[in-house]
């Protein structure tokens, strides 16, 4: 007997494609990738949901545009990729107000979206259902499912369905059904070698999501959009509050205030943009200053990094506030002073990577000190960084850990001549200035100012589909 060869029981049955872990001895795992950092991870169906008239479709049409650009979004960085807009609910005429107050917030033209951002009106069609429950029991994808694999294939990553209600034609209580529907998101995603963000209203009960808890269990990504709490609500009627409601892959919790001025959002409490003539004009401007920069180099001393996004536990003004240094200055007022002191280039942020969980994050410190404050915290390693191109990032874990090892010759110092890089502030950045370095097709290359790197292609090796499971309530 040939124990060699074995028969199928049932010839005429596909096989499942299992892997053996034992396939991936001496390779490491790939890297999480995300389309908007640490809020929407890339090639995954993501759920936004929202109150009625917070804004979701104004929010998710910015997002789209900034993803299409490459531009930060709400101060956290995207990854820049062509999008899609899909709405079933507003007319062109809308879709092109919002647009133009959109890139006059972003400080671009309309042209400079040329192959970067689509959008598509459904609104009065009857079609617009994405899949099909026949009475037979056989499930398949619409028309309208395939026409938008069929668009985006090869030119659009990045597609936002706006919304439930019009795209789903199953019922929504049913967990079966959201459950298909959710994991044809998730293979829509894959169809068109991208991400996928689909919006959805809340129910009457208060809860974040209408019907089954399915569309809570079945995504691995969920943003919600309130308007805060209901005394916000009541004094201050444009204010937003973002949060993050699940990740799989983050930290779930974080919230981001924002504030709907002029037809879009920006983060609350943004502060001017003509800080040079703020800093000579006020004196409580400048005391902000001196106070956030004397903490930050406390911190840098200790080892001991803040970050300047919102949504990090280490985030440097909720940070700074609770150190007993702060002398009674208050998150918002280091929130101002960390912005000021961005935009004059008097404060960098440098991206790490922790070794043992593959991470990236991102700290700021002074720009003045640059490499020389690592040295205060971490020995000698900044003068090896500048010295030793070929692993930056080994030299940085040998010397001061994981917490400070990550993509340093890349972000910390220019490659060609050591100087400190600093960060833009978004509002300064025109979407012709990231041609320059990124190119004008928008394909494979260095990311845009402020953006995130490129993935690879969908027919990489390294890329492992998660299988997005099934739900965990019964």
């Amino acid at each position: 007997m040939d124990r060699g060869k074995v028969t199928p029981i049932r010839p005429d049955l596909m096989r499942l494609p299992i892997v053996s872990p034992a396939e991936w001895e001496g390779r490491p795992a790939p890297a999480r990738l995300w389309l908007w950092d640490d809020m929407i991870p890339v090639m995954r169906a993501t759920l936004l949901t929202g109150d009625g008239g917070s804004g979701k479709s104004l929010f998710a049409q910015q997002l789209a545009t900034c993803v299409a650009l490459g531009l930060p979004f709400l101060g956290i960085p995207t990854r820049q990729q062509a999008s899609l807009y899909v709405t079933c609910e507003d007319d062109l005429g809308e879709l092109h107000r919002r647009q133009e107050a959109i890139c006059k917030s972003l400080n671009v033209s309309m042209g400079e979206l040329d192959g970067k951002l689509f959008l598509l009106s459904r609104c009065g069609e009857l079609d617009n259902s994405l899949l099909s429950f026949d009475p037979d029991g056989v499930i398949r994808p619409s028309p309208f499912y395939e026409s938008i694999v069929s668009t985006a294939h090869g030119r659009i990553f990045f597609a936002v369905l706006d919304n439930i209600a019009h795209l789903f034609e199953g019922n929504e209580n049913i967990r079966n059904h959201v459950a298909i529907f959710c994991n044809m998101l998730e293979r829509l995603a894959r169809d068109i070698g991208g991400t996928v963000l689909f919006l959805g209203h809340p129910s009457k009960n208060g809860a974040q999501y209408s019907g089954s808890t399915a569309w809570e269990n079945q995504v691995r990504s969920r943003l919600y959009l309130s308007r805060g709490s209901a005394e916000e609500a009541q004094y201050d009627p444009d204010l937003r509050v973002l949060s993050r409601a699940k990740s799989n892959y983050a930290q779930t919790g974080d919230e981001i205030q924002i504030r709907w001025k002029d037809w879009t959002f920006e983060l609350a409490d943004a502060p001017s943009t003509d800080w040079h003539e703020q800093m000579a004009s006020n004196a409580q401007a400048a005391a902000e200053n001196a106070k956030f920069m004397s903490l930050l180099r406390v911190r840098v001393k200790q080892g001991r990094t803040v970050s300047g996004r919102p949504t990090a536990r280490n985030y440097a003004p909720r940070e700074f506030a609770k150190m007993p240094q702060a002398k009674g200055f208050k998150v918002e007022e280091f929130e101002r002073a960390m912005e000021r002191l961005f935009a004059l280039e008097h404060i960098v942020e440098i991206e790490v990577r922790n070794s043992t969980d593959r991470h990236t994050s991102r700290c700021i410190m002074p720009a003045e000190e640059g490499a020389g404050q690592l040295r205060g915290s971490c020995g000698a390693a900044s003068d090896e960084m500048r010295g030793s191109a070929s692993n930056p990032q080994k030299t940085a874990e040998k010397e001061c850990g994981p917490a400070f090892a990550g993509q340093l010759a890349g972000q910390l110092f220019d490659q060609n001549d050591g100087t400190p890089q600093t960060r833009r502030n978004p509002r300064e950045i025109g979407a012709g200035q990231l041609r320059g370095s990124f190119g004008a097709s928008g394909g494979q290359g260095s990311p845009p100012i402020g953006g995130l790197p490129q993935p690879p292609t969908p027919e990489a090796e390294d890329i492992i589909w998660d299988d997005p499971g099934e739900g965990d309530d019964q």
